[in-house]
Parts: C-alpha cells; structure tokens; sequence
C-alpha cells in the first residue's frame, strides 16, 4: 500500500469521517460510550489501522539554545 498520494487522502479523510460519525451519534445520546467503543474497534479493523511508534523525547534546550529575532517596520507620516 503507497504511503503517499490520493489512497492515503481517501483512507485519512475515511477514517475522519468514520470517527465523526461514532462522535455525533454518541452526543446525540443515540449510543452508549460502550457502543461507541465497539464502533472504533470496528474502524479501526475495517482501516487496518496500526499502532505507530512515539517520535523519540527531545533533549532539554538550554538557555544559549533560544534566540529572538524581533523587527519592526516605520511608514511616513500620511
């Protein structure tokens, strides 16, 4: 399966689509958290979706790691 282009757009907006609709039934009141929960499983099954790993931590900054840059522009008087 390609990781880029219209198949990837199609399964995002999909399981978008898929998500809202388990969202806007279960405010409405029509489902229970418990069907809803059930309903997400079943998203995720029917996308294939799969577990993606956490990007690795980031090391702290130090103060000499921060810089501002700051400028400002004057117009003449009108």
């Amino acid at each position: 399966m390609s990781l880029t282009g219209p198949s990837l757009t199609w399964r995002r907006s999909g399981v978008r689509q898929a998500l809202n609709d388990v969202r806007a039934v279960l405010a409405d009141g029509a489902i229970s958290r418990d069907e809803a929960a059930r309903r997400i499983v079943k998203v995720v099954g029917t996308f294939g979706l799969q577990p993606v790993e956490p990007p690795p931590i980031l090391e702290p900054i130090e103060e000499s790691d921060v810089g501002v840059v700051c400028w400002m522009g004057v117009l003449p008087a009108p």
